[in-house]
């Protein structure tokens, strides 16, 4: 992997020390260091230690993986935590168009089960993680799925990417990744500028956001009245936000706004709603046969009550405020190029 120093962007190359492996800056002579072949790079101000241990989640999943492996560890965490995995199986590929898929990168890896399905469809595919126990848990997951050709990295601070600038087709990020950086509304224009300056032109940007409280408790209704029991969270979605990290409850208009004025292009915005089976159907919220057609789908096993939500849930969509009321989106942006109008 041709890593680059974050703060200056210039060439880094690997130090022949074997005790202690590092990175070295060919400009400015700064050193990251390697852990187990995983590198380091942290942000301006000071960072954690290398070998951090990470959220209390991570350190038993760690434990657990030692004696049992990935799938078993993480099987046995959800059991007695009470999460899911997966919670949906959202097939990202979907989002990413026609020649998006060469080389990508994933913010924020979780457990890996998004970094499975990016791979599948990836030319190259670069998933960094906010600590080396997020790194050495993703890791090893997959490896025990034989995906050794994903390269993970530790970075502290996405808003200086130790990549070259435009070297990039895809970035896919979610909210809940940016939350486990720490990276929260005042710091969302910082890193989607940086974002625009690693993806090349036309470069696809994939972004998941949760919708407003009225959007999650309007569905959690709607699944009450027809199928009682609550969701519960998936284990990859945990460990990117990880505990006590800051929330960043972004909302949908402040990304759009900040993402146009740095030369991205017009949003299709996608959403997931729930079928009758309680699968998951994204849809594009532009088009209202699509949107028409998946809350039909929460009609047929829904009492009057939720019947009645759906309605308005649909005069709403017309009045142009159905956003307001969806827990979840995907947005797709380009990139647009230098000199043209986004």
């Amino acid at each position: 992997m041709d890593w680059v120093c974050p703060f200056d962007h210039a060439p880094l190359r690997r130090s022949r020390a074997t005790e202690r492996p590092e990175l070295l800056c060919s400009s400015c002579a700064r050193r990251f260091a390697c852990v187990l072949d995983l590198p380091e790079f942290p942000g301006a101000e000071s960072s954690p230690e290398p070998g951090d241990r990470g959220s209390a989640t991570l350190q038993e999943l760690e434990r657990a993986i030692e004696h049992h492996g990935a799938d078993r560890a993480a099987e046995d965490f959800c059991r007695r935590h009470g999460c899911a995995r997966p919670h949906f199986t959202t097939g990202l590929s979907f989002f990413l168009p026609e020649g998006a898929c060469g080389r990508l990168l994933e913010i924020g890896g979780g457990f890996g089960d998004d970094t499975l399905r990016l791979a599948e469809v990836a030319g190259e595919l670069i998933s960094i993680v906010p600590s080396f126990a997020d790194a050495r848990v993703l890791h090893r997951h997959l490896g025990e799925r034989g995906r050794q050709d994903v390269e993970v990295a530790v970075v502290r601070d996405v808003t200086r990417l130790p990549l070259a600038s435009g070297s990039l087709t895809g970035l896919v990020v979610e909210e809940a990744a940016l939350a486990g950086f720490g990276v929260g509304p005042r710091d969302f224009a910082a890193a989607a500028a940086e974002w625009r300056r690693v993806l090349a032109p036309g470069g696809v940007l994939l972004l998941g956001l949760r919708g407003s409280r009225v959007g999650r408790l309007a569905l959690r209704l709607v699944r009450a009245a027809g199928r009682p029991g609550r969701r519960r969270e998936s284990l990859n979605r945990r460990i990117k936000t990880g505990p006590g990290r800051r929330s960043s409850r972004l909302g949908l208009a402040r990304p759009l706004r900040a993402l146009r004025r740095l030369g991205f292009g017009a949003p299709t915005v996608h959403a997931p709603l729930p079928s009758e089976d309680d699968l998951v159907l994204v849809l594009p919220l532009d088009c209202e046969p699509a949107v028409s057609y998946g809350l039909a789908q929460m009609l047929r096993r829904n009492s009057l009550f939720g019947r009645a939500a759906i309605g308005l849930g649909r005069l709403a969509g017309r009045a142009g405020f159905l956003t307001r009321l969806l827990p979840y989106y995907f947005i797709v942006m380009r990139r647009a190029g230098d000199g043209e109008q986004p």
